[in-house]
Order: structure tokens, then sequence, then C-alpha cells
């Protein structure tokens, strides 16, 4: 398989200590802190315009017993792009461009991995503002599988090309006539994508635990349940009577909070204290995907598959292209012969 499995290292012990899921394979969620998604643009014939887009979400069912069943839903945040000049921003995300308004996302879901010499090809449908064409990522070395301080990752390098008018993308604006036989802006655009995906291991989700996390997880271990579920309500409490709340709401207490501790303990096996807090979470806030994702990945680790798809139905009609819930539905898909 190329460069995707490193099988030198690859320590299968400590992956057969977390138990695959639905179909036998590994979850994994996108490591956004090492993620790098940009792009290029040919200006004039001669000089390029850069960007990045600085918010994404992905996650990948994969198995290193058998690479070619990788799967990879990924999600951009059109809102978040960044050409280091604000008007510029501000125009991409107008109708005439992006239409962020109406169209927030860009989605790739891979349909198959083909392996070459020096890598992987992943073969997908790629989505933008209402049109999907399929495309395909060039992986280059070292797209990998290893084995880092936190866990096992899945790392990806590569590039593709697209044609920006083949979803509508600037198609009728100024910037595509000619002058003295040069196009303003080319129609092609090239994407670099540096993308990295960890399997999701208590360890890792641990590590990453905010202090108000943390004490939730504390007060399950220590008290039970129900002790975890007061402190997160005394947090949402006491962030209320806070005046002076951060502009970007970062120091917010929210559903995912208590959606990350609870997957930790789904994680470390500990299910009667994990299924109390989501389902509480799914219950209190059920129109927050973030609230009902783990707890059907909770009925898809038991093998509960109709409570699993009909909260990862619930959740794709809140967020169509939550890649957590297109994942799961997918798996729920190659299920759907089983009760």
């Amino acid at each position: 398989m190329g460069n995707l499995v490193a099988a030198q290292d690859v320590d299968r012990g400590y992956l057969e200590a977390y138990p695959k899921i639905g179909n036998g394979y590994f979850l994994y969620d996108l490591d956004f802190v090492h993620c790098t998604v940009g792009f290029s643009i040919r200006h004039m014939g001669w000089s390029k315009v850069s960007g990045t887009f600085s918010k994404f979400s992905g996650a990948v069912v994969y198995d290193d017993a058998n690479p070619r069943l990788l799967e990879v839903s990924f999600a951009i945040d059109i809102n978040s792009i960044d050409t280091n000049q604000e008007w510029r921003d501000k125009d991409l995300k107008s109708e005439k461009w992006f239409n962020s308004d109406k169209y927030p996302q860009i989605v790739f879901q891979s349909r198959r991995a083909v392996a070459r010499r020096d890598g992987l090809d992943l073969v997908g449908d790629l989505s933008m503002k209402g049109i999907t064409k399929e495309v395909t990522l060039h992986m280059e070395p070292p797209s990998g599988y290893f084995k880092s301080y936190v866990g096992h990752e899945l790392a990806f390098n590569g590039t593709t090309r697209i044609n920006r008018k083949d979803f509508g993308v600037g198609e009728h604006t100024w910037w595509n006539d000619v002058i003295e036989g040069i196009a303003q802006l080319d129609d092609s655009v090239d994407i670099q994508l540096s993308i990295i995906y960890q399997l999701q291991s208590p360890e890792f989700i641990k590590s990453r635990f905010f202090d108000n996390e943390d004490a939730i997880y504390q007060a399950v271990i220590t008290h039970g349940a129900e002790a975890g579920i007061d402190e997160f309500d005394k947090q949402i409490a006491a962030y209320e009577l806070i005046e002076d709340k951060n502009e970007d709401d970062f120091e917010a207490i929210t559903p995912k909070d208590l959606s990350t501790v609870g997957l930790a303990l789904i994680l470390e096996g500990k299910d009667t204290f994990a299924k109390a807090l989501l389902e509480h979470n799914a219950s209190v806030y059920p129109s927050n995907h973030q609230a009902l994702m783990p707890l059907a990945f909770f009925y898809l680790r038991q093998k509960e598959y109709p409570h699993a798809r009909e909260l990862a139905e619930r959740s794709l009609k809140i967020n169509p292209n939550n890649p957590w819930a297109l994942e799961m539905t997918r798996q729920l898909n190659l299920l759907k012969d089983r009760p």
C-alpha cells in the first residue's frame, strides 16, 4: 500500500486495546491543531494569490489491516477564509464567489483509496456551492500511519487542482476579463493539504481536556455520573453570571464539554457512566449535534444500531455536513441488514 502503512511503526498490541466500531474499523478525529488547508490561484499569468482556511472538521474510519477501505469525510468553513486582505476575504464570501451565507461549507467525502508507489490517491466527491464533482486528492509522502506521543495518527500531505468555474465560483465577475491576452484570474485553483487524524483514545482525549472538563471527569470517577452532571450544571450557572465574557465565547461551557468527557469514558470502557452523561446531554440539548453524536457513537459501539442510526440521522438534519455523522451513517449503511 505504498507509504500509507509504515508497518514497523504500528504497535498492534496498542491498537488491539481499543475495541473497533461498527464494521470493524477504528475511528479517527481531526487533530486540527496540527493541520493546514491552503490554496493558491494564479493572477495575471505570473503571480500567485494564496490563502488558508482556519476552521475545518473531519473524521476517518480506518483499519491498517485493510488500508484500501480507508474512508474520509472533511468539511471546511468558508467564513474562515484568510487571504491576508480583509476586503478580499469579504468579497470572496459574497454571492458572486463562495456565497457563504447560503453555502457555508466545502465538503469532501471519499469513495475509494487507490495505492501508488509513492503515496495514495483519495477519490471522492467535493461539494461546493451546491455543486458536487468527483476529485482526486494526491497524497504524497510522508502520508503514513505512525505512533506519536499521544497515540496513533494518520498523516496526509497532498494536493489537488480544481476548476473554480465548475463550482460556479467567481464565474461571472470582471476578474475573468482578459487583458492583453492574459486572464486576470486563472480558472485553476491549487489546493494544499497537511492533515493529521488522531485515533480517538482516552489518553488523547484527556490530554486535551480543559480544566472544566477535567473537573467533570473527576467528579464522575469519584462520585458517579450524577455528580458529573451536577458539576456541569454548576459550571453553566457560573458562566452565565460572568459579565465580562470573551467576545469569541472561548471559555463558554457548552454541551461539547459533557460530550468530550462522555467520549473518554466510552473508550475507557466505563459504559454505565458514559451512557448516563450522554443520555442526559442529548435530552437537555436535543437540537445540538455535538450532544447527539457521542451518544450515537456509544450505541454503535454497543451494536444498538437502530438507536445509533436515529441519532446520526437527527444530527445530519441539524448539520448535513457533520463529518462524524457522515462517516457513522456510511458505517450504518454497511450494517443495515443487522437488527
